[in-house]
């Protein structure tokens, strides 16, 4: 941020220089292939804890069961990976304290934005890029959004692996056979579907 004054002597606050790193969300989600939970275990994924009794929708106190209850024999899963090292940037950018009187912004100084970004990546934890505050799944069938399952993940994440900058996030169960999954805001891409057998 640097001070000027006007010839008028009025005082001018211009914004900071827009930091260098890749914005351009394009990409990030690199693949995104979906599995009924049969199919998941047989890729040698987890059990899941609870299987009886899964599987719900996001509901308000007092919604009858049958409204928000799924079976699991029903539900689909997503594997997808993500550029973590290009969302940290994109997701990051604009979370700085507000500066500047007539020209308020959040927008983070490269040093400020770089620090971010190393602290999310740091950390082998999905909070850090998802969630609350952070980015949130939404799962869609023909361009129309599949109900979500947590309030502030959109979809929730069954399992999480960061590796070298990747996430390997299977994200479910999920109500519905998704064709998209978006990273909501940043980026979407087409499912591979599931085989028909499950």
């Amino acid at each position: 941020m640097r001070l000027m004054f006007s010839p008028l002597g009025a005082l001018l606050i211009l914004a900071a220089p827009v930091p260098s790193f890749a914005e351009d969300p394009a990409n990030i989600i690199r693949t995104a292939e979906a599995f009924t939970y049969k199919q998941l275990l047989a890729q040698g994924a987890e059990p899941m804890k609870y299987a009886k009794d899964c599987c719900s929708l996001l509901y308000s106190p007092g919604t009858p069961k049958s409204e928000y209850h799924f079976d699991l024999e029903n539900a689909y899963f997503i594997r997808v990976t993500v550029d973590a090292v290009k969302l940290a940037p994109v997701l990051f950018r604009m979370s700085c304290q507000n500066r500047g009187f007539f020209t308020p912004t959040t927008e983070c100084t490269p040093d400020e934005l770089k620090a971010k970004i190393d602290d999310a990546l740091r950390v082998d934890y999905p909070g850090s890029l998802y969630g609350k505050y952070r980015s949130s799944w939404v799962a869609k069938q023909n361009g129309q959004a599949l109900p979500k399952t947590e309030k502030w993940g959109g979809q929730t994440i069954y399992s999480f692996k960061r590796e070298n900058g990747l996430d390997e996030i299977v994200l479910g169960p999920i109500k519905g056979s998704p064709t998209t999954v978006e990273l909501q805001g940043i980026d979407e891409l087409s499912v591979t579907p599931a085989v028909s057998k499950r």
